[in-house]
């Protein structure tokens, strides 16, 4: 420009377009087909996101969203964006990119949309630009996160659960398996007495008998185990709160109870027994190998009976002890660093009795906690058990202790009348 000042009207534009100014140094020529602009990008804005139920408007208020999370039943996701540009709308373009969905940017025209239906759970990024009448696409555009969450039965607790209820069941068909091969060897060697029925007539139906005899006592202790397995699954369920780490370790721990009971048992006439001292002996290696800390300064005393106890009504005695004796270990000394001691006693102040005290240095039993109103699965497990063993418990007066005291159906064996 030779001058910049220009008189008011002083303007004309010719036939063929060209521009005059009139100044007060002269006139000014402007040919408006030789005037160019450099190439510009054009800057990229979101206007609008409709991810399920949520909305979002305005670019300040998506500018603070750095990423939209939709549910599992959220199927539609829409974005909106445009260039204020407005000098070549119809000549803008736009393409965009769901990152971990999309393999390359999708060309959208000047239509500035993107929509999606049913993605799967994940992490994306979602990214746009625009492409100017100049030719330049927006180095930057728009990028936003998107979250989609699983459904609930999707998620890795479920998929826990899952697991866990898959192998209860092959647990208890083990159980069932193991109880049928049984019954099937038993029933072999019948057969096997009956070829030399002949000859050994009496000693055969002897052992006929008592093979009968034998596979229907297992038969009556292994549906009682089955269905004290089952009592201590479904317990340990209800009162997990979706804890799967505690869910599966109280499972184990229950199992592994019930695994002891069988390594103390004994067969004599037509009944299974129990012999309690063993049981409790074995309770205590147990602790050992779960608690391996406590055990350095723990002092475990077994004041446990010899006297057999029947298997079937001995099974929710064990349960009770096992019970018990691992709500000690886990909440007693849990806040001591000092000598700890455990007793427990099962004694049989009659033929047709059983009773039972556990005691412990520990902090005690809460108050507030107690049997009949249980808050955890494992008071739960033990007043279900102390039903099913026809007695009850009850907590000393400094809750340091549990006493019970328990019927049972039959006189019990003595220990010199083991196999």
């Amino acid at each position: 420009m030779q001058a910049d000042n220009f008189n008011f009207g002083a303007s004309l534009r010719s036939t063929d377009g060209t521009l005059y100014f009139g100044s007060n140094l002269g006139f000014t020529k402007i040919t408006p087909s030789l005037a160019t602009a450099p190439p510009q990008e054009s800057r990229l804005y979101l206007n609008k996101i409709n991810a399920g139920a949520q909305r979002f408007r305005g670019s300040q208020r998506l500018l603070r969203t750095e990423t939209i999370t939709l549910t599992h039943k959220d199927r539609f996701l829409t974005l909106n964006f445009s260039t204020r540009d407005l000098t070549n709308v119809d000549t803008t373009r736009y393409r965009h990119k769901l990152e971990g969905f999309d393999d390359d940017w999708v060309d959208i025209g000047n239509r500035g949309s993107a929509t999606y239906t049913n993605l799967p759970a994940g992490s994306y990024v979602f990214k746009a630009q625009a492409l100017n009448a100049s030719g330049v696409w927006s180095p930057e555009g728009v990028s936003i996160g998107v979250t989609v969450k699983p459904a609930p039965w999707r998620t890795w607790w479920a998929y826990t659960l899952y697991g866990l209820f898959v192998l209860a069941i092959v647990y208890l068909m083990l159980r069932v398996y193991r109880e049928r091969m049984l019954k099937e060897q038993a029933e072999k060697q019948a057969d096997e007495m009956q070829r030399i029925a002949d000859q050994f007539a009496d000693e055969v139906q002897d052992q006929m008998d008592f093979q009968r005899v034998l596979a229907d006592s297992m038969h009556r202790y292994n549906k009682e185990l089955l269905a004290w397995a089952n009592v201590c699954i479904r317990r340990s369920a209800e009162y997990a709160h979706g804890d799967a780490s505690a869910l599966q370790s109280g499972i184990e721990y229950r199992l592994r109870v019930l695994d002891l009971v069988q390594d103390a048992l004994y067969y004599r006439g037509e009944q299974l027994y129990l012999d309690p001292h063993a049981f409790v002996s074995k309770l205590f290696t147990l602790a050992a190998e779960r608690h391996p800390a406590l055990n350095q300064r723990l002092t475990a005393i077994n004041d446990a009976t010899n006297e057999l106890l029947p298997a079937s009504q001995a099974i929710p005695i064990a349960v009770i002890v096992g019970e018990l004796f691992e709500n000690s270990l886990s909440h007693s000394f849990a806040a001591s660093q000092g000598p700890c001691y455990l007793r427990i006693a099962l004694t049989m102040p009659s033929v047709n009795e059983v009773q039972l005290e556990i005691q412990d240095n520990g902090v005690g039993i809460p108050a507030g906690l107690s049997f009949e109103a249980a808050e955890f699965a494992g008071f739960a497990i033990v007043a279900d058990a102390a039903l099913a063993a026809r007695g009850a418990l009850t907590i000393g007066s400094d809750r340091k202790s549990v006493l019970g005291q328990f019927l049972l159906a039959e006189k019990p064996k003595k220990k010199d009348q083991r196999p």
